[in-house]
């Protein structure tokens, strides 16, 4: 019998990899949302999305559906790491 209790779920593994390093302000960009807010600048909401086997810097709008730009960088660490140091466009 399989308790769902001692099942091991790689995500939730993957995930607490890489919350544990997240900025005390970051949050999620919205309801429904993949998207970590790591910070607004200048009008601008400055986050990071985790994809499979990377993560992206999303820079768009507060408020408004969607993106303006994406990059995607090697690890979402580095991803978090180059959102805190970006200084716009």
């Amino acid at each position: 019998m399989n308790d769902s209790t001692t099942v091991s779920d790689p995500l939730a593994k993957s995930t607490a990899k890489w919350t544990a390093t997240l900025p005390d302000e970051a949050h999620l960009w919205g309801p429904d949302v993949g998207i970590w807010t790591v910070k607004e600048m200048d009008g601008w909401s400055v986050g990071v999305m985790p994809l499979m086997f990377t993560g992206a810097i999303i820079v768009g709008r507060p408020g408004v559906f969607g993106y303006d730009d994406r990059w995607c960088l090697h690890s979402v660490e580095a991803a978090f790491k180059a959102a805190r140091q970006w200084q716009g466009p």
